[in-house]
């Protein structure tokens, strides 16, 4: 996955990630039970943040296709100067982040599901904006 963003940006080697994995704790489960978020900066003064761990092998059928077929992201200014232990402060982190998880704790594979309706949607939990 960091050859493929490498080639948009530059991959920062840290990750966004919990202590303890949610699926331990009655979260969704990831196929391959990591969970983590990327950061990707483009020179042109936008970010990424991605997921990483929607598209691994599941562990318990490796030979499988890869997880869920597709990984989570969204471009924006807001991710471009925060450090990455900041991030998870950002709605639109939030956003990324609730989007992996439901897709998570739907385990269907996205290609097909694109495939078949043309277009997919969800509403996630109204979002933390972060203003008082």
């Amino acid at each position: 996955m960091d050859a493929a963003w490498s080639s948009v940006g530059t991959v920062d080697p840290y990750v966004v990630s919990h202590l303890i994995n949610p699926a331990f704790t009655g979260g969704a489960q990831w196929p391959g039970l990591r969970q983590a978020f990327r950061k990707i900066t483009r020179a042109d003064g936008l970010a990424i943040v991605a997921s990483d761990g929607l598209a691994d092998p599941y562990l318990d059928d490796p030979a499988a296709r890869p997880g869920l077929g597709a990984e989570v992201y969204l471009c924006s200014t807001a991710f471009a100067d925060t450090p990455m232990g900041d991030l998870s402060d950002l709605w639109q982190f939030e956003t990324v982040y609730q989007v992996a998880q439901n897709i998570a704790s739907m385990r269907f594979e996205l290609g097909p599901e694109l495939d078949r309706y043309g277009a997919l949607s969800l509403s996630p939990p109204r979002l933390r904006t972060g203003t008082a």
